[in-house]
């Protein structure tokens, strides 16, 4: 019987996931989600019902990475909590450019779920910094 550990299995998935914002492989970055996924930003919810509408997304993203010059993402798992085959987690992140040059900074609150024996992205909020302390 193999024991599995769930924060280092979640942690490998983030790494997995912020590496294919690294390469700029769309393709990568859908295989880190559980279908449908939802993303919140800038107060509206987007659900995505399978991988290759999460490609036409990330590809968008990815262009305007491309275009502010970001070249690396370094993430820090600022809190993790698993409960059976659901866990939550919110992930600070900066994106450089090819000078180390934080060119932008932000955070985000993760859904993940045990999906086919793999952990996968659920849900993402995105922090909006005008949203941060607001307790309206």
């Amino acid at each position: 019987m193999t024991e599995f550990d769930p924060e280092t299995e979640i942690e490998a998935l983030v790494e997995t996931y912020a590496a294919g914002f690294d390469d700029y492989d769309s393709e990568a970055i859908a295989a880190c989600f559980a279908y449908p996924a939802v993303i919140w930003q800038m107060g509206k919810g987007h659900v995505f019902a399978d991988a290759e509408e999460m490609i036409e997304n990330t590809s968008a993203l990815l262009k305007a990475y491309e275009e502010a010059g970001i070249v690396a993402s370094a993430f820090d798992l600022v809190t993790l909590t698993v409960s059976g085959d659901a866990a939550l987690a919110t992930v600070t992140w900066e994106m450089e450019d090819g000078e180390g040059v934080v060119v932008m900074e932000t955070a985000c609150h993760y859904q993940f779920l045990r999906h086919g024996g793999d952990w996968r992205i659920a849900t993402i909020v995105n922090v909006d910094e005008e949203d941060e302390g607001d307790e309206d």
